[in-house]
């Protein structure tokens, strides 16, 4: 629920620098807080502006309703070490291989994460 309240509050009024990826929010404006902590994704932060991207592109798929959700930051970063150790393994995302270059970025900024 908090994950559709985030997305049509940003659509409510789409202007701006959060609305110019190619008709869309930028990825790094969609997280969402979880309850009892203050940690977001945040513009301008380097690593989260690196990071969310590759997990919108390969996790957001089934990792927006199952199991946790990507644009909820503190539950990632509660995660990162399960979350390296299945990217690095190959094991997630299951439904494609991705590239070691790939894999090696998402696990050095997820190892970012506080």
């Amino acid at each position: 629920m908090r994950a559709v309240e985030k997305w049509l509050d940003l659509h409510a009024n789409c202007s701006g620098p959060s609305c110019i990826d190619q008709g869309g929010i930028f990825p790094v404006y969609r997280g969402f807080k979880r309850p009892g902590s203050e940690l977001v994704w945040t513009p301008g932060n380097q690593t989260d502006e690196a990071l969310i991207p590759l997990l919108n592109q390969n996790c957001f798929r089934c990792h927006s309703s199952f199991r946790f959700h990507v644009f909820e930051k503190a539950t990632v970063a509660e995660k990162k070490n399960a979350i390296k150790s299945f990217v690095s393994s190959g094991y997630m995302p299951p439904d494609r291989k991705l590239n070691d270059a790939t894999k090696g970025k998402i696990v050095d900024l997820i190892g970012k994460l506080p």
